[in-house]
C-alpha cells in the first residue's frame, strides 16, 4: 500500500469544518448516531467464484441503510416493519429472516441464540463492501444456510471523506472515514451515526383517517477501525474493531400501537488475523475474534404495578479457526478448522420469567476447492462439516452437520455459463431449541433444516465505442425439508418450535446494466414461486400448498439516469406483487408500484444531492375483505405501515477533484 502524503493546511481545514458541521447535526438531535453506506461493492454469487456485479460508489440513489440497497438486487427481498432505520430482514431466495449469515469482515455477526439478524443494525460506512451468496457461499466462512450468506468488508479505499444528510420525519444522518499508510502500517477508521423521529403518516382503517406513526424513532452510532501490521511478505497482523449504540423505539402495529417499548443494544466485535507463513505457492494465517452484545427492552406498566416491563441480556461469542491455502499447478485449495463457543445469559426480567442460560459450541473442518481444467472451464468443490452442541441447565444436544456443494463455470470470450448444486444445512437456535421461559416454548429434539438445491446462469458484458452492457439471468430450485415454525400450544398463547414439513422455492432472477454516453439504465427482476407443504401436513389429501407468506411473486427495480457533468438525474423505479400476508394464503398484499426522483451537482470536491421518495404519495392500499374492498395502509408486513413521500438532502466531501 503507498504511502500517503500529509494533507495541507488549508484541505485539512476545509475537512475538519465539514466534519464538525456533521457533528453538530448530530448533536443536534436528542440521541442519535449509526451507521450509513455508500460506497458499498456488492458481489453477486457466481456457480465457480463470486464475481462483483454492482457498486453503490457508483449508485444514483442516496443510499440510507443495507437494506435500501440490498433490495434491489436479484433474489433479494428486505421485509421492512417500517421506514428506514426500523425493524428488517433479510430474505435471499424465499428464505426466512434467521435462513442467512451475515459476517463482518468474515467475523460472524448472527448469533445462535437468535439467528434474525436485524439489517438496520449492521454497520455500513463510506469504505463499505458487501458480498451476497445466494444460497451457496465459501464454506470456509462459516456454517451453512438455507438461504445464503452476507459478508461486509469496511476496509475498502473510498474517495468519500465525509457525507452529511437531513430529510423527512426529523431525519438527520452523518458518515466520515480516513486512512493513513506508511511503509509497515496501515490505519483506517470511519464512523456513522443517524436519528430520525419516524413519525410519517399512515391510514389507520380502523379510524378511517390518517395519523401519525408514534413511538418509532430511532438513535444510532457505528464505529470501526482496521489497523496492519506489514513486513515484506505483505501483510503479517491486521486487526478489526466494531463498536456500535443503538436506541430504537418500537411503535407496534399500526392499528394497535404501542407507545411505551423501546429497545437499546450495544455490539462490540474484535477480530485479529496473523499470518504465520507465506511461500509463492502456500499460505498460513490463525484468525480469532469476539463478540459481545447486550440488549435491553423496556415496556409499558402492568396492573396495579409502579414499573415498567423491563428486560435484558448479554450473549458472548468467541471463535478462532487456523487456515490454509495452497496452490498446485490448476487446484486451488482453501481449508479451514474453526472453532466457536457462544454463551447467552439472562438478566434483569421485571414483568417476566428469564429465559434460561444457554451455551453452544461448534467445531469443524471446512475446505473449498477451483480447479482450471482450461482457460475456458473451471470446476468448484465446497464442503464442511461442524459437530454443534447445545447445551441448557436442563438439556444436552449434539450432532454434526454437514454441508457438500459443487458448481462448474466455462467461459468464451464475452460469455460465461455457471452451474451450482448441492446439499446446504441450519442448525435450530437456541430459542428453538431451548426456549425463552416465555411465550416460546423449546423443543430439544429438533431436526437440522436442510436442502437440495441447484442453479443455472448465464453472464455476459459487451464493450463498443460509448456502449457498455452488463447482464445475468439465472433459473433457482431449491426443497428444503423439515423445516422449522413455531405453533400454538393449547389456550395459553404460548408457542413451541416444531419440524412440520417441506418447502419449495422456483425461479429466476434478471440483471441488466448498461450504459451509452452519458445515459444509463439499471434493472434487476425476480420471478419466484414458494409452496409451503407444512399448511398440507394438517389438511386431508391432495390439498393445494399455499405460498410461503411474505415473499414477492414478482419484484422489479429499476433506474434510469442522465449523468452531464456536474449534473445528474435519475428516476427510479420499484415495484412488487403476488405476496401473501398469512401461512393459509388468504390474506393477499395488493401490489405496489413506488417512484422516486433524484439529482445532483458536483462542484470540485464536493457534491450535493437531493432525493424524493415515494414520488406519487403512495400509503394506502385495497386488501380484500370478507364484504369487499378494505382501505389499509401500505407494508411489507400485514398492519405495519411505510411511509409516504419523503425527501433527502445530502452534502458529500470527496478526496480528490472528479
Amino acid at each position: 500500500m503507498p504511502f500517503v502524503a500529509p494533507r495541507t493546511p488549508g484541505k485539512s481545514l476545509v475537512l475538519t469544518a465539514m466534519r464538525l458541521v456533521s457533528g453538530a447535526i448530530f448533536f443536534w438531535v436528542k440521541v442519535g448516531l449509526a451507521d450509513e453506506p455508500e460506497n458499498v461493492r456488492v458481489q453477486g454469487d457466481a456457480p465457480a467464484k463470486p464475481k462483483a456485479t454492482s457498486s453503490v460508489a457508483q449508485d444514483p440513489r442516496e443510499i440510507t441503510d443495507i437494506g435500501d440497497w440490498l433490495e434491489r438486487e436479484p433474489g433479494v427481498h428486505v421485509r421492512r416493519l417500517g421506514g428506514d432505520d426500523g425493524f428488517s430482514t433479510l430474505s435471499i431466495r424465499g428464505s426466512n429472516g434467521n435462513q442467512v449469515a451475515v459476517y463482518l469482515a468474515g467475523i460472524p455477526l448472527t448469533s445462535g441464540a437468535d439467528p434474525t439478524l436485524d439489517l438496520s443494525t449492521l454497520p455500513l460506512f463510506g469504505s463499505t463492501r458487501a458480498r451476497i451468496d445466494r444460497t451457496f457461499s465459501k464454506a470456509t466462512l462459516g456454517p451453512s444456510t438455507l438461504g445464503g450468506t452476507l459478508d461486509l468488508d469496511p476496509t475498502s479505499r473510498t474517495d468519500e471523506r465525509a457525507w452529511i444528510g437531513v430529510g423527512s420525519f426529523g431525519t438527520a444522518r452523518m458518515r466520515a472515514q480516513e486512512e493513513a499508510s506508511t511503509q509497515r502500517f496501515d490505519v483506517r477508521m470511519a464512523v456513522s451515526a443517524s436519528r430520525s423521529d419516524g413519525d410519517f403518516s399512515y391510514y389507520d382503517d380502523r379510524r378511517r383517517s390518517f395519523r401519525d406513526r408514534e413511538n418509532a424513532g430511532h438513535a444510532k452510532m457505528s464505529a470501526y477501525a482496521q489497523t496492519a501490521l506489514k513486513d515484506d511478505t505483505g501483510t503479517r497482523l491486521r486487526t478489526h474493531t466494531l463498536v456500535q449504540i443503538r436506541k430504537q423505539e418500537l411503535p407496534g402495529a399500526g392499528s394497535v400501537p404501542t407507545p411505551f417499548e423501546s429497545f437499546e443494544s450495544t455490539r462490540v466485535v474484535q477480530g485479529l488475523e496473523l499470518l504465520l507463513s507465506r511461500t509463492k505457492t502456500n499460505e498460513v494465517t490463525v484468525r480469532s475474534w469476539g463478540r459481545h452484545e447486550s440488549t435491553r427492552v423496556v415496556g409499558g406498566y402492568d396492573l396495579f404495578s409502579p414499573y415498567r416491563r423491563e428486560t435484558n441480556a448479554r450473549s458472548l461469542a468467541l471463535g478462532s479457526s487456523l487456515g490454509s491455502h495452497a496452490q498446485l499447478g490448476p487446484l486451488d485449495i482453501d481449508s479451514r478448522m474453526e472453532g466457536e463457543l457462544q454463551g447467552f445469559v439472562a438478566g434483569l426480567y421485571r414483568g417476566a420469567e428469564p429465559p434460561p442460560q444457554t451455551t453452544r459450541s461448534r467445531i469443524g473442518p471446512s475446505t473449498d476447492m477451483e480447479l482450471r481444467l482450461h482457460r475456458t472451464f473451471q470446476l468448484a468443490l465446497s464442503a464442511r462439516a461442524d459437530y454443534f452442541s447445545d447445551a441448557s441447565p436442563n438439556d444436552t444436544r449434539g450432532e454434526i452437520i454437514p454441508t457438500l456443494h459443487g458448481g462448474a463455470e466455462w467461459k468464451d470470450g464475452p460469455v460465461s455459463v455457471l452451474a451450482r448444486g448441492g446439499y446446504v444445512t441450519r442448525a435450530p437456535s437456541l430459542v428453538e431449541r431451548f426456549g425463552n421461559a416465555g411465550a416460546f416454548v423449546g423443543n430439544p429434539n429438533l431436526d437440522t433444516e436442510r436442502a437440495l438445491a441447484a442453479d443455472l446462469g448465464v453472464r455476459t458484458h459487451l464493450s463498443k465505442g460509448r456502449f457498455r452492457f452488463e447482464g445475468e439471468a439465472t433459473l433457482f430450485a431449491i426443497s428444503a425439508r423439515d423445516l422449522i415454525t413455531f405453533v400454538p400450544l393449547g389456550a395459553e398463547g404460548r408457542i413451541r418450535a416444531t419440524n412440520l414439513g417441506d418447502a419449495r422455492m422456483v425461479g429466476a432472477e434478471l440483471g441488466t446494466r448498461g450504459n451509452y454516453g452519458p445515459f444509463s439504465l439499471r434493472a434487476t427482476y425476480t420471478l419466484m414461486d414458494t409452496r409451503n407443504y407444512a399448511r398440507c401436513d394438517v389438511r386431508t389429501t391432495g390439498c393445494s400448498a399455499p405460498k410461503l407468506p411474505g415473499r414477492p411473486a414478482h419484484d422489479l427495480s429499476l433506474d434510469a439516469v442522465v449523468d452531464v457533468s456536474p449534473f445528474m438525474l435519475r428516476y427510479g423505479f420499484d415495484f412488487l406483487s403476488g405476496m401473501q400476508a398469512d401461512e393459509a394464503g388468504a390474506v393477499l398484499v395488493p401490489a405496489r408500484a413506488l417512484s422516486s426522483v433524484g439529482g445532483s451537482v458536483r462542484l470540485g470536491r464536493i457534491r450535493f444531492a437531493g432525493e424524493i421518495r415515494n414520488l406519487t404519495d403512495v400509503r394506502t392500499a385495497s386488501y380484500q375483505g370478507a364484504f369487499g374492498a378494505v382501505q389499509k395502509a401500505i407494508g411489507d408486513a400485514y398492519d405495519y405501515p411505510l411511509p409516504g413521500r419523503s425527501f433527502l438532502l445530502t452534502a458529500s466531501l470527496f478526496e480528490h477533484e472528479k
